[in-house]
C-alpha cells in the first residue's frame, strides 16, 4: 500500500506566493539587508561590547519570519503556518533571552569552526537564493533571510557557528532553525 503525501498548495502557488509576498512587504528587504551587513561585520570582528548584537538582530528576524511571514501572509496557504509562526516567535524569545544573559567573552574560533560557518552564510546568502531563483527561472520570489525562513534559519545556524557561545549554546539554539530546515525539505520532497 502507498502512501500519499500532499500539501495544500503546489511548487507554482508556493513561487506566485513567495513574489507576492515581496511586494506586499517592500521596502522591509532594505532593512534586512542593512541588518545582514550589520551581523557580517560583527561576526566578522567581535568585541566584548557586540557579543549580544547577532542575537538581537536574529531576534527581529525571527520575529519577522514567525509574525508576518507565517501567522499573517502563509495562514492563507496552510493550516500549520500558525504552528509554524509560533515555533518561529519561540525562536526569537530564545535568541533576546540568550541576548539579555550579557555579554560573552570573545573565543577563538576553530578552523574547522570558522569554516562550517562561513560555509553556511555563504549558503544562506548566496547560493540557496540564487539557485532557487535558477531553479524557478525567476528571481520574483526571492529567498532573502530575514524575510523568508530557510534562508534566516541557514544564517542563524551560520551565526550560531561563528557567534562567541560555545557549543551548547549554538546546539540549543539551532534546533528550531534546524527544524524549519527539515520541514523544507520535506516539503521540496513532496512538491517536487
Amino acid at each position: 500500500m502507498a502512501v500519499s503525501v500532499t500539501l495544500p498548495y503546489s511548487a507554482e502557488v508556493l513561487q506566485a506566493f513567495l513574489a507576492g509576498y515581496h511586494e506586499s512587504i517592500w521596502p522591509a528587504q532594505i532593512a534586512a539587508v542593512l541588518l545582514i551587513a550589520a551581523l557580517l561585520v560583527v561576526l566578522a570582528r567581535p568585541t566584548p561590547r557586540t557579543t549580544r548584537l547577532p542575537a538581537l538582530i536574529l531576534t527581529a528576524f525571527w520575529a519577522w519570519v514567525g509574525g508576518v511571514f507565517y501567522m499573517a501572509e502563509l495562514t492563507h496557504l496552510s493550516f500549520l503556518a500558525t504552528a509554524h509562526g509560533a515555533a518561529c516567535l519561540g525562536q526569537a524569545a530564545l535568541l533576546l533571552g540568550h541576548a539579555g544573559r550579557g555579554p560573552e567573552p570573545v573565543a577563538q574560533r576553530s578552523r574547522a569552526r570558522l569554516s562550517f560557518g562561513i560555509g553556511l552564510l555563504v549558503v544562506a546568502l548566496g547560493v540557496y537564493p540564487l539557485g532557487m531563483a535558477v531553479w524557478e527561472g525567476s528571481a520574483a520570489a526571492w529567498r532573502l533571510a530575514g524575510v523568508t525562513p530557510v534562508a534566516t534559519a541557514l544564517l542563524t545556524l551560520g551565526a550560531l557557528i561563528l557567534g562567541p557561545g560555545g557549543r551548547w549554546t549554538a546546539g540549543l539554539l539551532g534546533v528550531i532553525p534546524a527544524a524549519v530546515l527539515a520541514w523544507a525539505a520535506f516539503t521540496a520532497w513532496v512538491l517536487a
